[in-house]
């Protein structure tokens, strides 16, 4: 049990690599490029709220220039990355510089904020780790190795691209330590995925207890802190859900978290923050007001993912 509730936000930072096995539309790349902003807005958050948060980065966002290739990009990625892949999973990458798929620039902003942030790895191709080819996510984790370690940056945490879990063993002879998993979800064994999101929606609109999570350590030796609460967007069919919602279950899941001595592990993209910008920063404003005051009273406090391994019991 930890000796006090926690707070844990982790943030899948991947610009145009959530979706590179899926074509883009211009004004879909548009909004990616955007997310500078958003990134910059929310380091301004947590200086002011004093929060430790984990930033998960897709791992080619370090580079600072498009590597040469000839026929493929990356030919030291093993193809294919999954069973049955029908074109390149790099098939979207331009040979030229384009910030919606290269943000070193990005690097500076996050390492400058007060206090100082944790900075993690969610992959460096964002593949899919449950379906990859053991070559291909062997690949991917030494490249992160590689830039992690040229921008000197520790990476004993990792966020699995679209919360896929797998190959945990390549992750702990990495020297990972804590991941993000997944709290199992009531509606998680209805077939059509189509059923799953309503009903995922639904959670939000009729204000369902978001869990609190402890750690729990793997037979691979690893640290599994799973997730609470995906802080929703607000596009498509997700504006119907009240803003005051999301505040109202994100701070319900604060409360039972310092009660319970849990966590409550919030996670979410930059690119939720893409529509109604100004609404969705409140809500988070609001919920980091929240714990900290709870962290003023002695009862909560605020960490980010790799301090579940080094501060807190891991539960078997």
């Amino acid at each position: 049990m930890c000796a006090l509730g926690a707070l844990t936000i982790s943030i899948d930072l991947e610009l145009a690599w959530g979706r590179c096995d899926v074509p883009y539309r211009a004004e879909e790349l548009a909004a990616v490029r955007a997310e500078r902003d958003i990134v910059t807005r929310l380091a301004r958050l947590f200086e002011k709220y004093q929060v430790r948060a984990t930033w998960a980065m897709v791992g080619h966002l370090l580079l600072d220039r498009p590597a040469p290739w000839q026929e493929l990009p990356h030919p030291d990625l093993p193809r294919p990355v999954v069973a049955g892949e029908t074109r390149d999973w790099l098939f979207q990458l331009p040979r030229e510089m384009d910030p919606a798929w290269y943000g070193s620039d990005l690097l500076p902003i996050i390492q400058a904020v007060q206090p100082t942030q944790e900075i993690g790895s969610h992959s460096f191709f964002h593949i899919p780790f449950d379906l990859a080819h053991p070559d291909a996510a062997r690949a991917d984790l030494e490249a992160v190795r590689v830039w992690h370690k040229k921008h000197a940056i520790p990476c004993r945490t990792f966020v699995f691209p679209r919360n896929r879990v797998g190959h945990l063993d390549l992750l702990r002879d990495m020297g990972i330590q804590v991941f993000r998993g997944q709290t199992p979800r009531w509606y998680d064994n209805f077939p059509s995925r189509a059923v799953r999101r309503l009903l995922n929606l639904l959670t939000f609109i009729f204000r369902f207890p978001m869990p609190t999570v402890v750690p729990l350590r793997t037979s691979q030796g690893l640290i599994n802190l799973p997730d609470s609460m995906l802080l929703l967007g607000r596009n498509g069919l997700r504006r119907l859900v009240p803003p005051g919602n999301l505040i109202a279950m994100a701070c319900s899941g604060l409360e039972r978290a310092a009660r319970q001595r849990r966590v409550f592990h919030l996670w979410f993209h930059p690119s939720n923050f893409t529509h109604d910008t100004d609404r969705q920063f409140a809500v988070l404003e609001a919920v980091l007001a929240r714990a900290g005051d709870m962290r003023e009273q002695g009862i909560l406090d605020i960490l980010p993912m790799g301090d579940h391994h080094i501060g807190h019991e891991a539960h078997l």
